[in-house]
């Protein structure tokens, strides 16, 4: 029998999971933490930022790379997205890390610009960090490290 696999909002008692996957967060923007737990673990979280037209995912981190809790955040964060009026749900991705860059296009984002150089007025990048073994943290880069390519997931209109 499968574990119970829970997506949820964040609560304070989450932190720990939280910053093991995404790191620490100061607290600052409206940004907001869905987990995903299974048999109560912290396993995956994720950190957007909503708006209109566009929301933006900011990190996100899973356990297992490949157990398919990355897709159910995502899946999570684009909903809530649309029912809050956003048409679309954007990331800027590193150009170096071609993990993050497929798992984003088989989410079904799609490139919508390269940008070659770090201050051109885009966020910085999400990127891909191993720790901990067969965790994948994701993590935002500074640009120092090069392009950074900006993807985009049509939710349609609300």
């Amino acid at each position: 029998v499968p574990a119970p696999l829970e997506v949820r909002d964040a609560r304070p008692d989450d932190r720990a999971g939280i910053e093991r996957l995404l790191g620490a967060h100061d607290g600052a923007g409206p940004e907001i933490d869905l987990v995903c737990t299974v048999d109560g673990e912290v396993r995956g979280a994720v950190r957007f930022r909503p708006g209109a037209p566009r929301a933006e995912l900011v990190a996100i981190g899973v356990g297992d790379p490949r157990g398919g809790l990355g897709r159910r955040l995502v899946a999570e964060v684009a909903e809530r997205a649309h029912r809050a009026g956003s048409r679309g749900l954007g990331v800027v991705v590193t150009e170096r890390d071609a993990t993050l860059r497929r798992f984003a296009e088989s989410c079904g984002f799609r490139r919508v610009a390269v940008h070659e150089s770090p201050g051109d007025g885009v966020p910085p990048g999400v990127g891909m960090d191993p720790v901990e073994g067969k965790t994948a943290r994701a993590i935002v880069d500074d640009g120092s490290s090069g392009g950074r390519i900006e993807y985009d997931l049509h939710l349609g209109s609300p």
